[in-house]
This record gives structure tokens, C-alpha cells and sequence, in this order.
């Protein structure tokens, strides 16, 4: 037989602000990355190598430009999950409390 799932609802509850810290670190981190990036500009010259680099490069910084902040936004939702699946927890055992008694049967 299946092993019944346990859910340890105050852990969850403990360390979902933990991610809200994590995502503005995060956040933080990627304004710096991207001032950085900025701040050097197209340092690589207007020769034909450095036009070849820039052939490549601009594509790929359109692409990390739209990527790091979803990082950032991806952290602050498994925080907030965390506190959705404790949510979902306690209303599951409210309602099977309220459906079979609080007699603690096992099942």
C-alpha cells in the first residue's frame, strides 16, 4: 500500500519570505549585470572582427535582456507557491476534517 503524503505546512510557511529576500538579490543583481553591460557600450570596435562580434552579440544581449528579469520574477514565484501549496494543504485536511470527523481515522 501507498504511503499516505505529508506535508510539513509551518516549513513551507517559514521558508517561502526566504525566496522574497532571494528575488530582490536577484533583482539587483541583474540591474547591475545590464548597467554594466550599457556602461561598456559597443567597446569592440567597428572593424570587420569587431563587426562579426557584433553580429552575434546584439542578438544574444536582446535575449539575456528579456531572460534575467524573468529569473528574478520565476524566484519570487516559487516563494509564493510555497505558500500556495500550504494553503492548499490545510483547506484539503479543513475539508476531509469537516467530511469524516476529527476522530484522526487512518486510512
Amino acid at each position: 500500500m501507498t504511503e499516505p503524503m505529508r506535508v510539513d505546512v509551518t516549513g513551507l510557511r517559514a521558508c517561502a519570505p526566504t525566496f522574497a529576500g532571494l528575488s530582490a538579490a536577484v533583482g539587483e543583481t541583474v540591474r547591475r549585470v545590464l548597467d554594466r553591460v550599457d556602461a561598456e557600450g559597443a567597446c569592440w570596435g567597428g572593424d570587420e572582427t569587431g563587426t562579426m562580434f557584433d553580429t552575434a552579440y546584439r542578438p544574444a544581449l536582446t535575449i539575456m535582456r528579456r531572460a534575467l528579469p524573468g529569473l528574478r520574477d520565476g524566484v519570487e514565484a516559487v516563494g509564493r507557491s510555497l505558500l500556495a501549496v500550504a494553503d492548499e494543504v490545510e483547506a484539503a485536511e479543513s475539508r476531509a476534517s469537516d467530511r469524516f470527523g476529527s476522530e484522526g481515522r487512518s486510512w
